[in-house]
């Protein structure tokens, strides 16, 4: 009888195993086609953001995972900011599958029958950084809202006049909402309380403060430009030691605020410019829009050294008035734009850098400050004057590069693949910050870590190098 069961038991059990692989190829297949619908609906996703506005777009925190090799920690980017639900499927980014969600500024990434391509393959070539936000790498796990319940009361003091409540301290905007702005009304039941230290002097008498209160020092100037009497002179105050937690330009700071972030936002392929027609049409070398006409830095030292080789043109108040179309007409004749800090102090990087990142604006810029460009900014889309001796070498390689239209329409071409974004609210940064940290307690100096050794003062502009 045994002897009899035994091959119709093999047959079974041969059975069963094909059963099993064709169950194991079959999911195989079924998640590599949805990992391809998802990949190619999130890059359509990415040409969304070229034309939305600087003012239509939310703050939505997301994280970078292992899936990038970045360490999970968060960031900020920008979501369309839409008043009508727009007509089309939201797609699910954890799964690739189509959803009804009704959560505002949800990610919606529009259906459609053609999907472009990069060079035949879906392919970005987007290296993440504190300046530069890789939207096409994006992970599944992102949220429109934080899950915070704890309510976390925060003032200001001496905020500068750009900072206001409506739009900085308006927490039904951010992804945590459990935080209460009191304006400069400090109490005990205050835990955080900001404060701009530009222009800070020591005679200025601090507030009553209890132990558990967290001082946040905030500043959008650079140290030559502070003014700040409690780390400019050597006279004792208690707001040297007051500060417990920074919020700068600067990338070591707690919380990273600077003037603005790139978005990697590749145009669409079927959309692009005649980058070269572009290029050939300039008829100018470079052009500087600047009104510190005496600046720390020496700028117009370099400029005025850049001038004996090539042509360069000074617009605003320390040459010749523009009006609006400084930023309009002039990109159209120049290839270059020259973006001069006016102070050679640590991390310091201004809006000169970040409004040329705009798809209508076609011009390369040039750099120079006391930044590691080269480590932070996407190569191929700037020149970096660190990168030359001098400004002699400097304008033989713009002439040089400026000549051939090939090679700086490369240039335009990678650079059209970043635009320019703010960093979004203080408050939604502070609240976001205080909802998921676990703070460690410390005091800061702050004429040390501000003001000592973080400016170069060099007479000669020539000498500041780049240190990467």
């Amino acid at each position: 009888m045994n002897l009899q069961c035994f091959p119709i038991r093999r047959i079974y059990f041969v059975c069963a195993l094909i059963a099993l692989g064709t169950v194991l190829a079959l999911s195989f297949v079924l998640n590599v086609a949805n990992f391809s619908v998802v990949d190619k609906r999130r890059y359509l996703n990415l040409q969304r953001f070229r034309d939305t506005p600087l003012d239509k777009v939310l703050p939505v925190t997301h994280y970078i995972t292992e899936a990038t090799g970045v360490q999970d920690s968060p960031r900020v980017i920008y979501l369309p900011q839409t008043k009508e639900k727009p007509d089309t499927t939201s797609i699910s980014v954890s799964t690739g599958k189509p959803t009804q969600s009704e959560k505002p500024n949800a990610l919606e990434i529009p259906r459609t029958s053609e999907v472009p391509k990069v060079n035949g393959n879906f392919t970005f070539d987007c290296l993440p950084t504190p300046f530069v936000w890789c939207k096409d790498r994006v992970p599944t796990k992102i949220r429109a809202s934080g899950s915070a319940t704890k309510k976390i009361r925060i003032a200001a003091m001496r905020m500068p006049s750009w900072v206001t409540e409506s739009d900085h301290f308006n927490f039904s905007y951010c992804p945590y909402k459990n935080c209460i702005f009191d304006g400069e009304l400090i109490t005990e039941k205050t835990e955080v309380v900001v404060v701009d230290v530009v222009e800070l002097a020591f005679t200025v008498v601090m507030p009553p403060r209890w132990p558990h209160q967290l001082y946040v020092a905030t500043a959008w100037e650079s140290p030559v430009h502070m003014f700040n009497s409690v780390t400019d002179s050597g006279q004792t105050s208690e707001w040297n030691s007051a500060f417990n937690l920074t919020m700068t330009y600067r990338v070591d700071a707690d919380m990273f605020s600077p003037y603005g972030h790139l978005l990697y936002t590749p145009p669409d392929p079927r959309a692009k410019p005649d980058y070269y027609a572009l290029a050939k049409n300039k008829t100018k070398t470079a052009f500087w829009l600047v009104s510190n006409c005496d600046a720390t830095s020496h700028r117009e030292m370099y400029v005025k050294e850049m001038k004996k080789y090539i042509d360069v043109d000074i617009y605003g108040a320390c040459g010749e008035s523009c009006g609006e179309r400084c930023l309009t007409d002039l990109p159209r004749m120049y290839k270059f734009y020259l973006a001069f800090e006016n102070s050679f102090c640590t991390d310091y990087v201004t809006e000169k850098l970040f409004k040329i990142y705009k798809p209508e604006l076609h011009v390369i810029p040039v750099v120079l400050g006391k930044l590691p460009y080269n480590s932070y900014f996407p190569k191929s889309t700037f020149v970096n004057t660190a990168d030359f001796p001098t400004p002699e070498a400097l304008a033989l390689h713009l002439k040089d590069l400026g000549s051939d239209l090939t090679r700086y329409s490369r240039y335009l071409e990678e650079k059209d693949k970043y635009v320019s974004h703010d960093t979004g609210q203080i408050g939604c940064m502070l609240c976001e910050y205080f909802s998921t940290k676990k703070i460690q307690r410390k005091v800061y100096n702050l004429r040390e870590w501000m003001s000592v050794g973080h400016c170069d003062t060099k007479d000669e502009v020539d000498a500041v190098k780049e240190v990467d």
